[in-house]
C-alpha cells in the first residue's frame, strides 16, 4: 500500500493513505487511494489549516445499504455513477456503483452552512466535529469519527506530497 502512495506521488505529485477502522478484521489500518480522491478544504493555506477533509468512494449499492441500514430508502434513489439515467428499473440495480463522500469535519459544519434550519430539522448536530456521509446531496450518516484524530490535530487523510507549492494545500505536480 505505502509503495502505492510513493509511485503516485512520484509520478502524480501527491501520494494518499486513509487511516481508519476495518470491521471485517476488526483493527486500525491504512490503506492507498488516489489523490483525486481527496477534497481538502480549499481555504487552508497549509494541512494545520483546514478545517475539514473528504474522501470520495464509489462503491455498490448493495454494499452501501448493508453500512447505512437507515438510509437504505434514500440510498435506493440514488443515481447510478457514471451512467445517464435512462428512467427504467433494472434487476441489477443493487450492483449499481454510487458515488459519495465521507467528510471529516474539524469544526462545526453549521459554520459552511447560510441556513441550518432545514438541516437541523432532520435531528443533524451541525455544530461538533462529526464524520458525514454524503450522496447527491443527501445525508446518509452523521457520527463521530471513527478514530478521534481531532485530539491531536490530525486527519485520517495523510498525503505525501513530492513538491510543496508554499501557501497552498495542493503540491506541484
Amino acid at each position: 500500500q505505502m509503495r502505492r502512495c510513493v509511485d503516485h506521488a512520484l509520478l502524480r505529485g501527491r501520494g494518499v493513505m486513509w487511516t481508519g477502522y476495518n470491521d471485517k478484521k476488526g483493527i486500525v489500518q491504512d490503506i492507498f487511494d488516489r489523490a483525486d480522491h481527496l477534497v481538502v478544504d480549499p481555504d487552508a493555506k497549509c494541512v494545520e489549516e483546514q478545517n475539514w477533509q473528504a474522501r470520495k468512494r464509489i462503491k455498490p449499492r448493495w454494499e452501501l445499504m448493508s453500512r447505512y441500514p437507515d438510509s437504505a430508502a434514500i440510498i435506493q434513489q440514488l443515481p447510478v455513477y457514471g451512467k445517464p439515467d435512462s428512467g427504467r428499473k433494472r434487476s441489477d440495480a443493487q450492483s449499481d456503483l454510487i458515488c459519495y463522500y465521507e467528510i471529516w469535519m474539524g469544526v462545526g459544519a453549521s459554520n459552511y452552512m447560510q441556513s441550518t434550519e432545514v438541516v437541523q430539522a432532520d435531528g443533524i448536530d451541525t455544530n461538533a466535529k462529526k464524520k458525514y456521509v454524503i450522496a447527491d446531496g443527501k445525508v446518509l450518516y452523521e457520527g463521530d469519527w471513527e478514530i478521534p484524530f481531532f485530539h491531536i490535530d490530525e486527519w485520517p487523510g495523510s498525503y505525501l506530497d513530492l513538491i510543496e507549492r508554499p501557501g497552498c494545500v495542493f503540491p506541484l505536480q
